[in-house]
């Protein structure tokens, strides 16, 4: 397994708009996002272009793949984020597959697009070295991380994040802040 250009299509399914490789901010510690478009779904893309519903795939960095630890908890993440379900202030998770050939697995996740002028979805993005986020500002995303956090604690009891940060927090066109 390698970093898919774009036009790459993974699982017959999902075709890479932009990956890794276009943009570094999508790859992570241990996981690399892919900006995807699902052509087997029929709707015109106003986000990605061309018809297919937009998203993101997030798999396992593939010089990690020989830690089975690190496989396990990576498969656990993705198991337990599709059992969260659907909440203004979480990251959908649709599903978890494993390509066929290999050991790669694929969270299908929702798209969380950038507000403008932002380079990307992440709080990291809105964050400016010096320059505060306002007091209302900083309150309303604390207040959209914690209804998160409530909404994954009473599903799911102990849970506990273990990577909360600013590139882990998602902020849409919206304004609504999710993990």
């Amino acid at each position: 397994m390698s970093i898919y250009p774009s036009g790459t299509l993974i699982a017959n399914r999902y075709e890479v708009v932009q990956g890794p490789r276009e943009k570094p901010s999508l790859a992570g510690g241990m996981g690399l996002v892919y900006l995807c478009v699902d052509r087997a779904e029929t709707r015109p893309d106003m986000l990605l272009g061309g018809n297919g519903r937009p998203g993101a795939l997030k798999t396992f960095r593939p010089e990690l793949l020989p830690d089975r630890a690190a496989r396990d908890r990576f498969l656990r993440e993705g198991t337990t984020w599709v059992q969260l379900g659907k909440h203004p202030h979480i990251v959908r998770c649709h599903q978890v597959f494993k390509v066929d050939v290999g050991s790669e697995v694929f969270f299908v996740l929702e798209l969380v697009a950038a507000a403008e002028g932002k380079r990307d979805a992440s709080l990291r993005s809105w964050l400016i070295p010096g320059k505060p986020l306002s007091v209302e500002q900083a309150l309303l995303f604390a207040l959209h991380i914690a209804r998160g956090m409530k909404h994954a604690t009473t599903k799911i009891p102990g849970l506990v994040h273990r990577d909360l940060k600013p590139e882990n927090v998602l902020v849409g066109r919206d304004g609504i802040a999710s993990l």
